[in-house]
């Protein structure tokens, strides 16, 4: 074995030896001590009445501290607008702080930051006194071996105990690098009351008043036999009265849902904030007026208010309490949980009405209406269901076109949700118009067999949700569809009929595809290629110039020209000309030639939908339907040239470097090849083995010509040496000695084969 490996050995032996003493004497340190040996930390004269602010914060900067202080009999956390503080958790910090023990881990302030615990890294918990003194600050460095210990000193000291609780956790830091928040001591109650006190509660939201009260149960009379009628009434133990509560108001006739009652009392009598806000900005959270309120009112007549504002985000909203200063921010679904939509507290039952007894469905949509009629089977007698079917009537330009197949399971769908509704909310205030229902925007009509009928009336969308009003005519009150419920009734007609606009294209029958595009026009163009699996390639022309097309590209325009239907199709364009949908003048071109000449496809692209929607109207031109085409489509469909071409492999770094620098220098510039001495025929070595871009010298095909290297393979675009013109042609004389340049191209660094002469 060499020495310097030896050496090598010894070194790594001697300092993985160090690393275990080291180690060693950590795990010593903080081994936990036989319980005489620890000792009271804290001064044992504190008090915790004596402790009037505490500031709680990592490292040195105090600017995200957390920082709580008493206030009357009470706490406040100063740094969160001086809300009220959890006294229940504030007193048992400085209870845990009070008591704290530990035992001395080390004197040595040199040790200080094997623990943590200097004042940039350590948690520093702050305590003063009433007059503001600085009574003790204490810091908190890493955990102990257990979860339950931790490390800690005084400021003022160099002592570090290990101690026998963590105060971290108590501090809700759980993890290494974790700031303090100031939101753990907040008290978030913002009604706390036994329901069991409760006796009545009004809800008021939009359209809506809820009110709920108490009230007692009525017992059922106890029938008597004629022989207990005779009997003398024997005192009966006084019974304990039972409650229930009751639905007051609104009196709709609908059936009660006795378990979400029941739910919404426990969630109003205990509802908490999950942090505060500014009070001093409460005239920007949407308080006045409120968007909910809830008022309820307990068995002495004492009344609470909560007001719920605007919303923060989709997950937040603002709210207070009614003549008090703090503004909470609440989760969205403890909202939800106290102001419920009708259908959570009613049965909300419109009609119930027989599909079988449905004549026709007629829907009215801005832009055109379908007719549905249910119609009896040609030859069948009409005894059983099977016997008819849904027919679409109107459009009548789609209705006259066999290819034009009605979705049988569309249909089902539209009358499942239409003969007996499924309401989401409920309203009783306001007029017709304020929900956009005098005029309305959709209207579906139900006829039945004995010629009446029975309307539904959409109007606009709620202003926080995709909920659309809806009015039953003939019904009283407003009510709300999902946007599940309206689309399934209002289906696009490419969703109701099965639509396939290149329904005979074969993609393994397209021989070319020509664009016309804003960018300019280019053609791909399949060619038969026996090196490739499948026997054939693509080709792009540009203008004159043909190159390799991307093949996984152009199968990516076949498969979504073949795929032009379902998502893809967002409707048809129905009374709508050519010239309103820029189709007289497309902006975009597609020709499609397959190997079956009566087999030929025409695609036109016209103007975006509207400024809000990216969709493009489409058609084909031997077909007089106009389209409505998603954005993705056409983006799948319309690449730009340089995403079709077979990309060409990045030229390696070195050679890309060594041919400018030659394509730069001057001619006269450029450093000659090496020559080479013949050798006599004994003497020349045995080949050896070739080196990568090494080239060997290759025999000169005229006698008596001296051999000569041949030079490195180069790019087309680099400068190439001149080639001799003749037999005995010398090559150039090499510069003078001293002025050689040195060849810069990476090839012309392997030096020259040895001269054995």
């Amino acid at each position: 074995m060499k020495k310097s490996t030896v050496i090598i050995v010894i070194a790594v032996i001697v300092a993985l030896g160090v690393v275990s003493v080291i180690q060693r004497q950590r795990r010593e340190k903080q081994v936990a001590a036989p319980a005489e040996q620890f000792v009271r930390i804290m001064p044992r004269g504190m008090r915790a009445a004596d402790i009037h602010k505490i500031e709680v914060y990592r490292g040195e900067e105090k600017k995200d501290a957390a920082i709580l202080e008493r206030k009357g009999d009470g706490w406040v956390v100063a740094s969160k607008f001086a809300s009220k503080g959890n006294e229940k958790s504030i007193s048992d910090l400085l209870d845990d702080i009070k008591t704290l023990t530990g035992e001395v881990r080390t004197r040595k302030a040199s040790l200080h930051g094997d623990f943590d615990i200097t004042p940039a890294k350590a948690v520093h918990v702050s305590l003063y006194d009433k007059d503001g003194k600085l009574y003790q600050d204490l810091l908190l460095g890493k955990k102990g071996d257990r979860y339950s210990e931790g490390f800690v000193r005084l400021a003022r000291g160099n002592e570090v105990y290990l101690a026998s609780k963590n105060l971290l956790s108590s501090l809700g830091i759980y993890s290494e690098g974790d700031e303090p928040d100031a939101k753990k001591w907040l008290d978030l109650k913002i009604i706390d009351e036994n329901k069991e006190k409760l006796a009545k509660v009004v809800l008021d939201m939009p359209g809506k008043q809820v009110v709920l009260e108490k009230k007692e149960k009525k017992k059922e009379e106890e029938t008597k036999t004629a022989e207990e009628e005779e009997k003398p009434e024997e005192p009966k133990p006084e019974e304990k009265k039972e409650y229930e509560w009751v639905l007051v108001s609104p009196e709709t006739g609908f059936k009660v849902k006795d378990a979400a009652i029941t739910s919404l009392i426990s969630s109003v009598c205990t509802f908490s904030g999950d942090d505060v806000s500014d009070p001093a900005k409460a005239s920007e959270y949407g308080f006045d007026p409120a968007t909910y309120t809830a008022t309820i009112t307990l068995d002495d007549n004492s009344a609470k208010t909560l007001l719920i504002g605007k919303k923060i985000d989709e997950n937040k909203q603002y709210a207070k309490l009614k003549d008090e200063e703090t503004v909470y921010i609440l989760p969205m679904y403890r909202i939800t949980g106290v102001f419920k939509k009708m259908r959570d507290l009613l049965e909300l039952e419109v009609w119930d009405l027989k599909k079988e007894d449905i004549a026709s469905i007629q829907l009215q949509k801005p832009e055109y209406e379908i007719l549905l009629e249910r119609r009896l089977k040609e030859g069948k007698e009409g005894k059983e269901e099977t016997d008819y079917e849904w027919v679409l009537a109107k459009p009548e330009s789609l209705a006259a076109q066999a290819r034009f197949k009605l979705q049988e399971y569309r249909v089902t769908n539209i009358v499942s949700k239409l003969v007996k509704p499924t309401p989401d909310d409920l309203f009783f205030t306001g007029e017709a118009a304020n929900y956009g229902l005098d005029p309305a925007e959709y209207k579906a009509t139900l006829t039945m067999k004995d010629g009446t009928a029975q309307t539904v009336l959409f109007g606009k969308k709620l202003e926080d949700a995709d909920e659309r009003y809806v009015k039953f005519e003939g019904k009283d009150h407003f009510y709300t569809y999902s946007k599940y419920n309206f689309e399934s009734v209002f289906p696009e007609l490419t969703k109701i009929v099965n639509v396939e606009v290149l329904q005979d294209l074969v993609k393994d029958n397209v021989t070319s595809l020509a664009f016309k595009t804003p960018d300019g026009e280019f053609a791909l163009t399949r060619e038969e290629d026996a090196a490739s699996a499948d026997k054939k390639k693509w080709t792009m022309k540009v203008g004159e110039e043909k190159s390799d097309a991307n093949k996984t590209v152009v199968d990516g325009i076949l498969n979504a020209l073949a795929d032009l239907r379902g998502a893809d199709l967002v409707d048809i364009a129905i009374g709508k000309s050519e010239a309103d949908c820029g189709l007289d003048n497309p902006s975009e071109t597609l020709v499609i030639s397959t190997d079956k000449p009566e087999k030929q496809y025409t695609l036109l692209i016209g103007n975006k939908v509207s400024e809000e929607k990216t969709d493009r109207y489409f058609k084909t031109q031997d077909q007089p339907e106009i389209f409505i085409l998603s954005s993705t489509a056409v983006a799948d469909i319309f690449k730009k040239p340089d995403d079709i071409k077979v990309a060409s492999p990045p030229e390696p770094e070195a050679e890309k470097k060594a041919a400018a620098e030659l394509k730069a220098a001057p001619r006269s510039e450029q450093p000659p090849l090496p020559t080479e001495q013949p050798k006599p025929e004994e003497e020349k070595p045995a080949p050896s083995p070739e080196k990568p871009g090494e080239v060997k010298p290759e025999t000169p095909p005229g006698e008596g010509e001296k051999p000569q290297p041949v030079a490195p393979e180069e790019k087309k675009e680099e400068t190439t040496p001149p080639e001799p013109k003749g037999e005995g042609t010398p090559p150039p004389s090499p510069p003078e000695e001293g002025k050689r340049e040195k060849p810069e191209s990476p090839e012309s660094d392997t030096p020259p084969l040895p001269d054995r002469n």
